[in-house]
């Protein structure tokens, strides 16, 4: 009777946490992607299966007399991102074209594409840049082949990237609800950030070798906190947006402690946020807290889901197919 009930009980635990982990689709499509490097969220990560995640953003600040500007970029900047995920939903390949929107041409475009199999995943990065002329010519072409190891107990996979020296470089784990990113490139310590997923949220620490530079927090794949934790020694800084029950309009607040003690409060920005029905942010507009046309800082976000190329990007890669 006690072995009958004890297994019962292994049995009841299984499928509850079989049940748990499966109620999450977006906790399961960030663990079959461990090279999307990016705070997006999907209530129903679904949609993206075969198809094309299409994002654009533009920062610029507003002077007291009207003047428009884009801090230390030269011209008017806007970043344009695409990730291609294949039948399996897993990202193949991903776009990041840096415009000059008043002649509608790219500053850069990064090109990075996966290649999976069993024990490996092997990472091609290409960059082009535009000369004064705007031609087009190939400034990066590298490639970094990561090993694949697989602890089935803790059902965690390990994906480690060495140099010509046998140097581990970089490495990503990733479990059911959790990401460790660890970089060594150029650094004598190593760039840690932790992803923590769970329902609809997400915190992402980020650390330089133990040392705790900053936490940010999201919801609905919003920004809805962000720390920094080392402010003039013994300070802190915290970037926090306080939504209404709907989550679509939001108030910007900057928060200074010092010495643990709240030292200054100022509303820096008023955030509006817009839905698609598959449940991801395709809209996300922040502006001065004093309202639209005041002297301040700007951000506009917006997301789209396409089925195949859009007409900007084919001609680009018409533009740069020929070249080496």
């Amino acid at each position: 009777m006690k072995k009958r009930y004890m297994f019962f009980l292994a049995y009841l635990f299984f499928v509850l946490n079989a049940f748990t982990q499966n109620a999450n689709p977006f906790i399961e499509f960030i663990y079959n992607n461990p090279f999307l490097e990016r705070e997006l969220y999907f209530s129903n990560p679904e949609l993206l299966r075969g198809k094309i995640l299409k994002t654009s953003s533009e920062d610029y600040d507003i002077s007291s007399d009207g003047v428009k500007s884009y801090g230390d970029v030269y011209g008017s900047v806007k970043l344009l991102s695409y990730f291609f995920f294949n039948n399996d939903n897993i990202l193949e390949k991903e776009y990041f074209i840096s415009i000059n929107e008043e002649d509608g041409i790219p500053n850069t475009i990064k090109i990075n594409s996966f290649q999976y199999s069993e024990d490996t995943v092997l990472v091609s990065y290409d960059e082009y840049s535009t000369t004064l002329y705007k031609n087009f010519y190939k400034s990066k072409q590298e490639k970094e082949e990561y090993t694949v190891e697989y602890d089935k107990e803790k059902d965690c996979k390990l994906y480690k990237y060495y140099d010509s020296n046998r140097e581990l470089i970089k490495e990503i784990q990733v479990t059911k609800g959790k990401k460790t990113i660890k970089d060594s490139v150029f650094v004598s310590e190593p760039l840690i950030r932790i992803y923590t997923y769970e329902d609809n949220k997400c915190e992402e620490k980020l650390f330089y070798g133990e040392e705790l530079l900053g936490i940010l927090m999201y919801k609905n794949g919003v920004e809805i906190c962000h720390t920094q934790e080392t402010y003039k020694n013994t300070g802190k800084l915290v970037f926090k947006t306080d939504f209404n029950e709907s989550f679509n309009e939001g108030i910007s607040v900057t928060q200074t402690f010092m010495d643990g003690v709240l030292s200054k409060e100022q509303y820096t920005g008023k955030v509006s946020v817009e839905y698609n029905p598959a449940g991801f942010v395709e809209y996300k507009k922040i502006i001065p807290y004093e309202g639209e046309g005041a002297k301040g800082s700007y951000s506009i976000y917006n997301a789209e889901i396409l089925d195949s190329e859009d007409e900007f990007l084919l001609e680009i890669l018409a533009k740069i197919k020929n070249v080496i």
